[in-house]
């Protein structure tokens, strides 16, 4: 499936979606299996996280001091109340190795054990604390390769404190659900390609849907004015640490490979599959397109949904006969 991480899954074909829908076959009831890593902190975050500048419940950075007050409340950390560190100019990656689909059906008791074997969607929770929350890029990429971006950088939000969010994703849509998933963190930075080793692995907390290995690694990366937070004592700072990682999980929503929603309806949608989206689907491996990649991708699309469109009238509508 064609997915970019800038307009989602691009222009719809309002013909195809209408035909479509009436024959398409609904797949019930969604597994859902957690895979996740750290102690969920069970405050009322949601309150502060949201507040804007100059409203009563934000909070942000106004001096060095308070600063450095931060940092050394993140320094002090046991190794057991985060997962990893964040900073400045690097990347870090968390990396989650799911060895077990086994969940529980939606809406039914929690003894009514399923598998996902194959993706639906995918929910993410994330907590973290940062100096400056707009500085915070985030995104999630499944074992096939897919990258898709849940979070970019807010120059203007430069909100100082404790951060819950939970994102869900559709851009791993029929994709299997075991192997190793990452979800990267960065700031103040643009893409790099050196690996700055962590200076410590973090502690695997168990959980009872799968089991995890988990690891932490910085990427180096080139400062980036242009990605500067809107709070001259931060970005002053020598220190390069910005804050920490708290909790992260993964919730898959999925069914098994004969229950999926490509399975069922694989007869309308086989014929909508490019050339390149077959060999990915064999493959299982996601791709980031060239640009004559993309073109030939957009060609046969468009070249496609014409005919189909043509195909569709000329049954409402046929073409009066000939008699000559």
């Amino acid at each position: 499936m064609l997915h970019s991480i800038h307009v989602g899954f691009g222009l719809l074909d309002c013909t195809r979606l209408v035909i479509f829908a009436k024959s398409w076959k609904p797949v019930g009831r969604l597994c859902i299996s957690n895979s996740g890593n750290g102690k969920l902190i069970k405050v009322d975050w949601a309150s502060r996280q949201a507040a804007v500048p100059e409203s009563a419940n934000f909070r942000n950075i106004n001096t060095s001091e308070e600063a450095q007050e931060f940092l050394e409340k993140i320094q002090n950390m046991s190794r057991y109340e985060h997962i990893a560190e964040l900073k400045a100019g690097y990347e870090t990656v968390v990396r989650l190795n799911v060895t077990s689909n086994i969940g529980i059906t939606e809406g039914l008791p929690k003894n009514d054990a399923c598998k996902v074997e194959t993706v639906e969607k995918v929910v993410v929770q994330i907590q973290w604390e940062q100096l400056c929350r707009g500085l915070t890029v985030i995104w999630l990429e499944s074992p096939g390769r897919t990258q898709t971006t849940l979070l970019n950088s807010r120059l203007a939000d430069y909100y100082n404190g404790p951060v819950s969010t939970t994102f869900t994703s559709v851009a791993h849509l029929g994709e299997p659900m075991l192997g190793e998933w990452s979800i990267g963190l960065f700031s103040n930075s643009i893409r790099g390609i050196s690996i700055y080793p962590p200076t410590r692995k973090f502690p695997i907390f168990a959980h009872p849907h799968a089991d995890i290995d988990i690891d932490t690694r910085h990427l180096l990366k080139q400062f980036d004015l242009k990605r500067s937070c809107k709070n001259t004592v931060i970005n002053e700072l020598q220190d390069p640490l910005r804050g920490v990682v708290y909790h992260v999980d993964l919730k898959f929503w999925g069914t098994e490979e004969s229950n999926s929603a490509y399975t069922k309806n694989k007869e309308m949608l086989e014929p909508t599959l490019s050339p390149l989206a077959i060999k990915a689907r064999k493959t299982r491996r996601g791709k980031k397109l060239e640009q004559a990649e993309v073109l030939e991708v957009f060609n046969f699309q468009r070249e496609w949904a014409y005919n189909f469109t043509n195909s569709q009238l000329e049954k409402m509508f046929p073409s009066p006969k000939n008699n000559d």
